[in-house]
């Protein structure tokens, strides 16, 4: 499910970026050279995927499920934590054992 809501959320930017970066081979390279059909399928396939993705999004309510599952299990509160308590304790080694300054002595 998490791969498949990353493919979701992140299809839209990947497929404007391969269909914007298609669109400007394409308009570069003139019609029937390698390149610059290789570049208009490129985009096609990136705006297919992405009407794809929209409709099986439609069908699934994966996002809005994932949103749920998020705020029923407090997932992004019990991350900040876990942030917190890492920084904490990475703060707490560095101030005992001062490893950056040991690190910069010996770059130098």
């Amino acid at each position: 499910s998490g791969i498949v809501t990353g493919l979701i959320i992140s299809g839209p930017a990947l497929g404007l970026g391969l269909a914007l970066a298609g669109a400007g081979a394409a308009i570069v390279k003139k019609q029937g050279s390698l390149a610059g059909d290789l570049a208009r399928d490129i985009g096609q396939m990136a705006v297919n995927s992405y009407d794809l993705l929209c409709e099986f999004e439609q069908e699934k309510e994966l996002i809005k499920k994932t949103k749920k599952y998020f705020k029923d299990h407090k997932i992004l509160d019990r991350f900040a934590e876990f942030v917190k308590t890492a920084y904490t304790f990475i703060k707490r080694v560095e101030k005992r054992h001062q490893l950056v300054q040991k690190s910069i002595r010996v770059v130098r």
